[in-house]
């Protein structure tokens, strides 16, 4: 009976973690892939405009943590699959 609460516990742990991980990446590779320059311009609407460059090198820099977390999380999930493995071998 132990063995299989912990089983179920830790198959949901891993796609709580997966699915987390999942997410964080793709948002924000979705938005990378679908990005559309905005008419924009600094601090007031007579500064200088964004160019779409810096709009789309803003976008990527944002994207990073999320996607950076998200890569942890998927590492993490099969890490903690893996221990659990080994757990039951012994």
């Amino acid at each position: 009976m132990r063995k299989a609460v912990a089983t179920v516990s830790i198959v949901a742990l891993a796609g709580l973690l997966t699915a987390g991980g999942a997410a964080l990446i793709w948002i924000p590779v979705q938005s990378i892939i679908n990005f559309e320059p905005q008419s924009l311009a600094w601090g007031s609407p007579s500064g200088p405009p964004v160019t779409d460059a810096e709009q789309r090198s803003d976008l990527i820099l944002d994207s990073v943590l999320p996607i950076g977390l998200g890569i942890i999380l998927l590492v993490l999930a099969v890490v903690v699959v893996r221990a659990f493995i080994g757990h039951l071998r012994k």
